[in-house]
């Protein structure tokens, strides 16, 4: 159900005369992005009882964090996952919403907002993939 409802999202964003890019990263980008982010070595992913925590500050209609939390899925069905996320655009959002909610997610923790005035999920704490961790110094 979450393809299709993509796709119809995908062709409402082109029909709208907006880049599609503006807020909607393809399926095989995010899918990519949550590959090379989520690896099967880190013990927090395959570690039994783990809770993991992913958050998009600018989540747009939430491809990515679909795309992560089916990544999660797929190395270790027992990892509770929780998705947290804000966008400023209200047609985004929802999206987003709606579609996590079809997914099995809860839209509670799906905020919007614009992250560079309010970040919502600030007291949140989530933790860089070490293998990237050097780059933030």
């Amino acid at each position: 159900m979450g393809a299709v409802f993509e796709e119809l999202l995908y062709r409402n964003v082109e029909l709208s005369n907006e880049t599609a890019g503006e807020h909607f990263t393809p399926r095989d980008v995010a899918r990519l992005m949550a590959e090379l982010a989520i690896s099967p070595d880190d013990d927090r992913v395959t570690r039994a009882g783990t809770h993991l925590s992913i958050y998009d500050p600018v989540c747009g209609t939430g491809g990515l964090l679909s795309e992560a939390a089916e990544r999660i899925e797929e190395l270790n069905p027992q990892t509770a996952v929780t998705l947290y996320g804000q966008d400023v655009n209200p047609e985004s959002w929802a999206a987003c919403s709606s579609d996590l909610l079809l997914k099995g997610h809860s839209p509670d923790t799906i905020a919007l907002g614009d992250i560079f005035r309010e970040d919502v999920h600030e007291d949140g704490r989530f933790g860089l993939p070490s293998r990237f961790a050097a780059f933030w110094y």
